[in-house]
């Protein structure tokens, strides 16, 4: 589905990349990052967010850990998990 995610960092150092996705896959269990790797660079991407409404919480509270870094919205195609009445057999 279109939705968003919140990019979190872009660095060449791989250290602090690690430290801050484990840091985000603590405090934030419940959402996934997304790192990938561009020569020399390390990018992390965060959350699968429908709305940039749903995403706002989690944009402040990052930015606040990282001591006030900007943080932006990525328009992307999200993971959406099915609800939990979806039955695949069903489907009309």
């Amino acid at each position: 589905a279109q939705g968003f995610r919140i990019k979190v960092l872009n660095t060449s150092d791989k250290d602090d990349a690690f430290k801050v996705r484990a840091e985000l896959l603590q405090k934030f269990p419940e959402q996934k990052p997304y790192v990938w790797f561009t020569n020399p660079y390390i990018r992390i991407k965060f959350g699968n967010f429908k709305t940039q409404d749903e995403a706002e919480p989690y944009r402040k509270a990052i930015s606040k850990m990282l001591n006030g870094a900007t943080i932006y919205y990525l328009p992307e195609t999200i993971e959406v998990k099915p609800d939990k009445d979806f039955d695949p057999d069903n489907m009309q």
